[in-house]
């Protein structure tokens, strides 16, 4: 198997965007949920080396999301995890299989909340990359806010905004911290980069990762929220367009058509 990458960032600073961008390019096993290994399931089960322990967390992950999208059978993964130890051993074996079922040799773990774990990480997969993704707070404070994501102190509530900008500040500084450990194994790039100069970043993103991240190609493949964005643009574009009603802008409505079909975009 290749390293493996993990995605990090603040909760709704493109995390999942990021990943869909990687998939889109292809190589990488698709696995469309988080494991959420660090900071839910070794909590809950706690030491995987006890058998009680393993075979509890076994039974209710072969009822979760995760099992169901991962495309395997409940007799691969019981064989599979027999000599995990821990969650560490678990992501990778779980991972692993989904990678060689899919017939890649690649995966990617985009769990934004791992980054207090980046040193347990850094132990359990030394051969792993890091991408910690940053957006605007301002933005990250609204829209966490706007999901109720934001927990001020039962006496502030009437804070939530300031709680998520606080909250930005502590995660982003965080990672920073931790991912400058990982030297040259660590890199950060910009939300607003992604969406804007998206070919230049997707290129930045390749040399790191050593794999070809062709925006062309992840434009025709469009998995995810790659293809809501490029349904949303031809939304937008249409209704400015539509008070435009030159022949103009009938021709560039056509070409953004033209353009939205040979991504996969279902626009109507």
């Amino acid at each position: 198997m290749k390293p493996p990458v993990f995605i990090v960032g603040c909760p709704r600073s493109g995390t999942s965007y990021l990943y869909h961008l990687l998939l889109s390019a292809g190589g990488f096993a698709k696995f469309h949920t988080q494991m959420n290994v660090f900071d839910v399931l070794e909590p809950i089960y706690g030491d995987l080396n006890v058998r009680a322990k393993k075979t509890r967390m076994m039974e209710d992950w072969l009822r979760s999301k995760a099992f169901k999208v991962s495309g395997l059978k409940d007799e691969e993964i019981r064989a599979a995890i027999s000599g995990c130890r821990n969650g560490s051993d678990f992501l990778r074996v779980v991972m692993e299989e989904i990678a060689r079922k899919q017939g890649v040799d690649r995966w990617i773990d985009s769990t934004p909340t791992n980054i207090p774990h980046l040193l347990r990480i850094k132990k359990d997969f030394p051969e792993a990359l890091v991408i910690h993704i940053i957006r605007d707070p301002r933005d990250i404070a609204l829209s966490l806010d706007k999901r109720g994501w934001s927990r001020p102190l039962p006496w502030d509530r009437s804070k939530s905004l300031l709680a998520a900008g606080l909250y930005w500040e502590w995660i982003v500084r965080k990672g920073r911290s931790l991912g400058s450990t990982w030297q040259a194994d660590y890199l950060e790039t910009r939300y607003e980069d992604l969406v804007n100069q998206p070919a230049e970043t997707l290129e930045r993103l390749g040399k790191f990762l050593n794999h070809d991240l062709d925006y062309e190609r992840i434009r025709e493949a469009s998995i995810g929220s790659v293809k809501l964005k490029a349904y949303r643009a031809y939304e937008k574009l249409r209704a400015v367009l539509k008070h435009e009603g030159s022949a103009l802008a009938q021709e560039r409505l056509h070409e953004a058509t033209e353009n939205s079909s040979r991504s996969g975009d279902d626009v109507v």
